[in-house]
């Protein structure tokens, strides 16, 4: 939901481009008080947070407030792009086996959401709660999931470790499972003027989000993270800044470290983004605290290609790190040799013959070797290297049908390129 001024500069107005029939539906129903009218009237400014609050969650107390459209969407959203208290109070009304909450316990949830809502501070939380005699530990795992999300919304980056510490049962299904791509990118680009209960500079964006999901994923709060689509997106949206200045999370940080070691233990990213992390390092010290974080059994690809190699079937994406690392303007040659070194010693089913396979030149898909990015750099050293520890200069990419002394030579690298056509091919005995 965007929310922008009026054009008569009376207030503000609220636009929504998914299930528009669906919500405008909703909305233009005077007689009732449903999730989206709610949701609308707090974001522009017609109703206060006390208001939104007592809306919001009667919809969760045992003889709270049922209407016409306090139903599942046919889609089978819950509407958590419009806005996620109210999708995560929606998805809770939905989920099989719902029992509603009783008066007292929806009591002190209702007043802990003020309070998360409110103070993004543990331990003004924690003052708060005992001055106003809130029993937390009474509280259900469903209810801590709602404060979850409320901190999650208000990117309450303390506070959310914080309360899943004191809380950790995990109910069986959580709101964070529900989440997928269309949830997660307006929290990434603020340009895109989506309301969210929460404003911040644009460099800040990304850091942020990795503190919260590492606190979700450290404390389990969303199932099965490694096959989930959102745990896929995770770590290809929150990835390092290699630069002061630029969008990302900076590198080398205590953020960072905790976020990777996150990524390693519940979500086994794919081999890329180690490599990702890898072009970062302006150190070997530095890359070999990367590469401990992630052992083989801990990266998706690498352990499919150790057994897809012992089945005798070709390496799949294999290729990922040692051209990452050829393409890096991060590092010079010598501090990227000592990197492949590193990685062909930590990882012993890496093929240097590997292909990163990705779309470029004009929307047409390429298929580099590592050998291949060398010589079109004129990377000397780095393309001698990686010969000597057995890349092919024989090996052809699709698109172009250049081997590697052809990148040389088309970029001018003549005596690279002559060097490489006088190294044996694997058809050489």
């Amino acid at each position: 939901m965007d929310v922008y001024p009026r054009a008569d500069g009376e207030g503000q107005e609220a636009v929504y481009e998914s299930y528009f029939e669906e919500l405008q539906q909703e909305f233009d129903d005077q007689s009732v008080l449903c999730l989206v009218r709610v949701a609308v009237q707090f974001a522009t400014g017609q109703s206060t947070l006390e208001q939104y609050l007592d809306d919001i969650l009667a919809h969760l107390r045992k003889d709270g407030p049922r209407h016409a459209y306090d139903v599942p969407s046919p889609f089978g959203e819950f509407y958590l792009e419009l806005d996620l208290i109210g999708g995560a109070v929606k998805a809770r009304m939905f989920t099989p086996g719902f029992v509603p909450l009783s008066e007292q316990e929806w009591g002190i949830l209702r007043k802990a959401a003020h309070l998360a809502y409110t103070t993004g501070n543990p331990v003004e939380f924690d003052r708060k709660s005992q001055d106003e005699s809130l029993e937390l530990s009474r509280l259900s795992p469903e209810s801590v999931d709602i404060l979850a999300i409320i901190c999650y919304a208000r990117r309450h980056v303390k506070l959310l470790p914080h309360l899943l510490g004191m809380f950790p049962a995990v109910p069986e299904s959580t709101t964070f499972d529900a989440f997928d791509t269309v949830v997660l990118e307006p929290r990434l680009n603020p340009y895109l003027g989506r309301w969210g209960h929460s404003k911040m500079g644009r460099m800040e964006y990304i850091t942020i989000e990795a503190q919260l999901w590492t606190a979700i994923l450290n404390a389990g709060w969303i199932h099965d993270a490694a096959i989930q689509e959102i745990g896929y997106r995770l770590h290809r949206e929150l990835y390092p800044s290699c630069r002061a200045g630029e969008d990302g999370i900076p590198f080398g940080t205590p953020v960072f470290f905790d976020w990777i070691q996150a990524v390693a233990n519940r979500l086994r990213p794919y081999v890329d983004f180690v490599g990702t992390l890898l072009i970062c390092c302006r150190t070997l010290e530095e890359a070999r605290d990367v590469v401990a974080v992630f052992p083989l059994d801990k990266i998706y690809n690498l352990d499919n290609m150790r057994k897809e190699r012992e089945a005798g079937s070709p390496l799949v994406r294999s290729g990922d790190i040692p051209v990452l690392i050829a393409e890096s303007n991060v590092q010079d040659e010598a501090l990227k040799i000592d990197i492949l070194q590193l990685v062909l010693d930590w990882y012993q089913d890496v093929d240097l013959n590997g292909t990163m396979d990705r779309w470029e030149e004009c929307s047409h898909m390429t298929y580099f070797t590592a050998l291949h990015r060398a010589a079109q750099r004129g990377d000397e050293a780095l393309a001698r290297f990686l010969v000597e520890k057995g890349a092919r200069v024989d090996k052809v990419e699709r698109l172009s049908g250049l081997t590697a002394s052809g990148f040389a030579r088309r970029e001018g690298h003549e005596a690279l390129a002559v060097w490489l056509e006088n190294q044996p091919t694997a058809h050489d005995g």
